[in-house]
């Protein structure tokens, strides 16, 4: 090959590698973002007479990583699709709604679900979750793997859960 043929060669490569770490950045850092119902400003927001109303991905998000609402009031308003969860956490998936362990980052113990969700016989469809917490550690117990962690006095109903991925992976 000639020196002018390797040079082309070795632009070709370089461009299809930037142009495979574009696609993996863009598949690690694109989430969906977490954003708070529509009705979340209201003063009497997340109560059982106005419950906050969970429409989307973006809501739903914002439920799992808002442990201050857990003892809230959910009503789930249409269905919603969350196979992007597969990217989400690099890429461990959803993180459950309730779950108590010490976060050094909020100096805080995060709680369990108190609340009440209503899924209003809408579905979620396509979830991914795996056995790791947000730390990257494994669970010692599978029994994590759901949409909520720990739960304590709480009402969960009308949710209608569909084509769900919990993988429990070796530690």
């Amino acid at each position: 090959m000639s020196h002018r043929g390797e040079k082309i060669m070795k632009k070709i490569k370089i461009i299809i590698i930037l142009s495979i770490l574009l696609s993996l950045f863009s598949l690690l850092f694109c989430e969906t973002q977490a954003e708070p119902p529509t009705n979340f400003r209201q003063s009497n927001a997340g109560t059982s007479s106005n419950p906050y109303l969970i429409s989307s991905l973006e809501n739903l998000r914002w439920l799992s990583e808002t442990a201050s609402v857990w003892s809230s009031h959910f009503l789930q308003t249409a269905d919603i699709d969350a196979s992007e969860t597969r990217h989400w956490r690099n890429g461990w998936g959803f993180r459950r709604i309730g779950i108590i362990y010490y976060s050094e980052i909020e100096d805080d113990f995060i709680m369990p679900f108190r609340g009440t969700y209503d899924g209003n016989n809408y579905s979620i469809s396509n979830m991914y979750q795996t056995d790791v917490n947000d730390l990257g550690h494994y669970f010692s117990s599978t029994s994590y793997l759901s949409m909520f962690g720990d739960i304590v006095g709480a009402t969960i109903k009308n949710v209608k859960l569909e084509d769900i991925d919990f993988i429990a992976k070796d530690n």
